[in-house]
C-alpha cells in the first residue's frame, strides 16, 4: 500500500508524489511539507484550516525570495575559474554601497547585533582576554573588510528574523520582517560580488601580499559561516574547498619548513607594531588584527575541514599538516615541548584538538576500509583493527585525564567529553558496523544525552552539533522524544544553525531503523538526505 499524500498538498489541492520526508512539490517550493499518519488539528474544515491555508500561500509568495537567497551562495567560485568582472559602476569592492538613512540605521543595528550577541553565539568558547587584545580585530575586520562585514550582516538580520518570530513554524512577515529578509538578500548581493572580485585580483596577480590573501581568505571562510548557519545544503563544500586551496597558496608563499605547515612564519610576515601595546611587558603577544583574524578563520577551517571528511566519507583535506597547526594534537601530557606556533583548537570551538585529530584519524580509515579492492579486504580490515585499538585507547585516556584535572574549566569538561564519545561512536561504527545495540554505543549514546540535559542548549548544541546529531541517529526508540524535546526547546532558534537540519537526519534514520544493513550502513549515510549533504558545526 502507498504512501498518503502530505498534508501540505492534500490542503493546497495538489498532486503529491509521497516521497518523504519532504515530496517534490513542497521541495521544489520550498515550503513545510507536512507527514503524519493522523489528520493534523488544523485540518479541521474550518477556521484553523483556513488559517493554515493563508500561512501556506504566505511561504508559497515568499518562496521565490527565498530562491533567490539561496543561489547567491553557487555564484562564489573556486579559486582559478574565472567570472565576468563587474563594470566599475557597479563595483562594491572599492566602496560600500549607497543606502538611505533608514538602511544605515539598520546596518549599525545589525552590526551591534552582531558583536553583541550572534558572534558571541555562534562561538561561545571564543573569548579571548582583553588584555591580549580581546575580539578588537573582529570589529577592525567588519569596518575595513567589506566582503566580511556584508556576510555577517546578513546572518545578524537573519538571526533578528528568529528573534521576532512567534514559534519554529512561523511563516508571514511584518513589514519588519520583510525589511530584515531584503536587507539580508542585499547584503549577500553585495558580499558576493566583493568576493568575486577579489578572487579574480588574486588570480591576475602573479606576486600577492600575504594580507591581500588572508582579507580573501576570511571572506571565503565567513561565507561558509552563513551557509553553515543557514544550514544551506551542499554550498558548503564549494566554499570550503576554495577556502582550502587559499589557505594552502597563503603557506607555500609565506609559510613552509621542511615539508610542513610554518604558522609562525605566515603571522610574522603579517606583524605590525601596535602602538597602544608599546612598552608593556606582558609576557605574551598582543596579535593585530590580520593576525588574531587569520588565526581565527584558520581555526573554523581546519574545524569545518575535520567534520567534512566523516560526511564526504574522505581523510581530512589539512590531515599532513595537523601537527603543524594544532597545538593540542596530541592527548594531555604528550604535548610537544617545542615552541612553534600552532593554534589551540579548544579555546575556538570548545573541542582539543587532540580529539579533532583522532576524529579525521578515524575518518581515513573509513575511507581506506571503503576503497579497498576485494582481494585487499581481508588485509585491510586486519589493519584497521590494529590501528583503531590505539585510537580507542587513546580516546578511553583521554576521558579518564580530564575527568580528573584540575586545569579544566568546569563547564568546559563536559563538552570535551561528548566529543570524546562522539569519536569513540563513529570508531566503533567503523570497526564494528552500524550496531545501535553494542554495548559500546549504548553507553557513549546515553552519556551524550545526560551532558546535553546538564548544560545550556546555547553552549550545548553550538559546541557538540556533531555529538548530538551522532548520538541521536544511534538513539534507541524510547529515547528519540528527548533528542526531540531538546532542539523543540530552541523554539525558533532551531533554525538558526544546524539543530533543526538535525533532528531531520535522526528523525530519517529512525524511520529507516529496521531496514539499515550492519555492514554497508555509516554516518557516511546519515549525513546525506535527497542527494543534499549537511555539515553539522
Amino acid at each position: 500500500m502507498s504512501s498518503p499524500a502530505c498534508w501540505t498538498c492534500r490542503l493546497r489541492r495538489k498532486k503529491c508524489d509521497r516521497v518523504r520526508p519532504i515530496c517534490a512539490a513542497c521541495a521544489g517550493l520550498d515550503i513545510d511539507c507536512h507527514y503524519s499518519a493522523v489528520k493534523p488539528e488544523w485540518m479541521d474544515g474550518g477556521q484553523k484550516q483556513d488559517d493554515m491555508a493563508k500561512a501556506i500561500k504566505a511561504q508559497v509568495r515568499q518562496s521565490s525570495s527565498s530562491r533567490r537567497d539561496k543561489e547567491f551562495s553557487v555564484q562564489v567560485l573556486p579559486l582559478g575559474e574565472s567570472s565576468v568582472s563587474l563594470q566599475a559602476h557597479d563595483s562594491p569592492a572599492s566602496a560600500a554601497p549607497v543606502h538611505a538613512t533608514g538602511q544605515d540605521e539598520t546596518d549599525d543595528f545589525l552590526m551591534t547585533l552582531y558583536l553583541d550577541t550572534v558572534f558571541p553565539f555562534l562561538f561561545p568558547w571564543y573569548q579571548p582576554t582583553s588584555i591580549s587584545g580581546g575580539r578588537t580585530w573582529l570589529l577592525a575586520i567588519l569596518k575595513g573588510q567589506l566582503g566580511i562585514k556584508y556576510t555577517a550582516l546578513s546572518i545578524s538580520a537573519y538571526y533578528f528574523t528568529l528573534t521576532l518570530a512567534k514559534d519554529a513554524s512561523h511563516t508571514l512577515r511584518t513589514p519588519c520582517e520583510q525589511h530584515v529578509w531584503d536587507t539580508l538578500a542585499l547584503h549577500m548581493k553585495t558580499s558576493l560580488n566583493i568576493i568575486r572580485q577579489d578572487m579574480d585580483g588574486l588570480s591576475k596577480h602573479t606576486k600577492v601580499d600575504v594580507f591581500r590573501q588572508t582579507h580573501v581568505l576570511g571572506g571565503i571562510v565567513q561565507l561558509l559561516i552563513f551557509e553553515t548557519t543557514m544550514a544551506r545544503g551542499n554550498d558548503w563544500n564549494m566554499h570550503l574547498t576554495a577556502a582550502l586551496a587559499l589557505f594552502n597558496d597563503i603557506f607555500e608563499t609565506h609559510g613552509m619548513k621542511d615539508g610542513q605547515y610554518d604558522l609562525g612564519a605566515v603571522l610574522r610576515g603579517m606583524g605590525q607594531d601596535w602602538a597602544f601595546f608599546e612598552g608593556a611587558q606582558l609576557g605574551f603577544s598582543v596579535w593585530t588584527a590580520d593576525q588574531a583574524s587569520f588565526q581565527f578563520f584558520s581555526a573554523f577551517l581546519i574545524f569545518a575541514d575535520i567534520i567534512s571528511s566523516v560526511s564526504l566519507r574522505t581523510p581530512p583535506r589539512l590531515q599532513q599538516y595537523h601537527r603543524s597547526l594544532i597545538a593540542d594534537s596530541r592527548p594531555p601530557g604528550e604535548f610537544p615541548n617545542d615552541k612553534l606556533q600552532r593554534i589551540r583548537m579548544e579555546d575556538y570551538v570548545g573541542c582539543p584538538g587532540w580529539v579533532l585529530v583522532t576524529l579525521g584519524e578515524v575518518a581515513r580509515l573509513e575511507s581506506l576500509r571503503h576503497s579497498a579492492e576485494p582481494a585487499q579486504r581481508a588485509v585491510t580490515t586486519e589493519e584497521l583493527r590494529n590501528q583503531s585499538i590505539e585510537l580507542e585507547r587513546m580516546l578511553e585516556d583521554g576521558l579518564a585525564t580530564i575527568s580528573s584535572s584540575t586545569n579544566q574549566t568546569q563547564n568546559r569538561v563536559p563538552v570535551v567529553e561528548a566529543w570524546i564519545h562522539a569519536t569513540i561512536l563513529y570508531l566503533t561504527i567503523v570497526v564494528e558496523g552500524w550496531d545501535p545495540s553494542h554495548p559500546k554505543i549504548l553507553c557513549s549514546v546515553q552519556r551524550i544525552l545526560e551532558i546535553i540535559n546538564t548544560i545550556p542548549w546555547q553552549l550545548s548544541l553550538r559546541s557538540i552539533m556533531w555529538p548530538f546529531c551522532v548520538a541521536g541517529c544511534l538513539a534507541a526508540p524510547e529515547q528519540e522524544d528527548m533528542f526531540r524535546s531538546v532542539v523543540s526547546a530552541m523554539g525558533p532558534f532551531q533554525a538558526f544553525g544546524t539543530a533543526k537540519e538535525a533532528l531531520r537526519l535522526m528523525e530519517r534514520i529512525w524511520r529507516l531503523r529496521n531496514q539499515l544493513d550492519k555492514d554497508s550502513w555509516s554516518l557516511f549515510h546519515c549525513f546525506e538526505v535527497d542527494g543534499v549533504r549537511f555539515l553539522l558545526i
